[in-house]
């Protein structure tokens, strides 16, 4: 197995890590239409990251890999859902822009709770990973 491969994964989460708070600090200063036009940016950029992993879900050899990636875009197309059709349907009161404003604060709330238990999920895997090498290792030794 390519430890590698585990530390240049790193490097990425890394990089979008730094990223991402460093938006969230600079937006938060910014004026409205700042904040419209980035989101406008990150939004047609997830777009393009959802639909290469449609592509690569379509021409992937791996039936363990194509299962991983339609459950990504299950869970992605059930998130627009509730967030675009039934989001409306949970947010109650007489003022309905600041429901909806308070709905969206705690999506973003959860989304950063979802992606901590994403990156435990992550840890899990490597060293699950890690442990199956070891094993396979541990077992040609004793076979020699």
């Amino acid at each position: 197995m390519d430890h590698e491969l585990f530390a240049v994964k790193l490097c990425q989460l890394e990089e979008q890590y730094r990223d991402m708070r460093s938006k969230i600090y600079l937006m938060q200063q910014d004026d409205h239409e700042a904040i419209k036009q980035e989101l406008k940016k990150m939004e047609e950029a997830y777009d393009k990251t959802m639909q290469l992993l449609r592509e690569n879900t379509r021409g992937c050899r791996s039936p363990a890999v194509k299962a991983l990636n339609e459950a990504q875009i299950v869970y992605d197309s059930k998130i627009k859902e509730i967030m675009q059709k039934d989001m409306p349907h949970y947010i109650r009161g007489e003022d309905r822009q600041e429901a909806k404003a308070e709905a969206r604060a705690l999506y973003a709330e959860y989304s950063i709770d979802f992606a901590i238990q994403a990156v435990q999920s992550a840890l899990m895997a490597v060293l699950s990973a890690l442990d199956e090498q070891m094993n396979l290792e541990e077992w040609r030794n004793e076979d020699e």
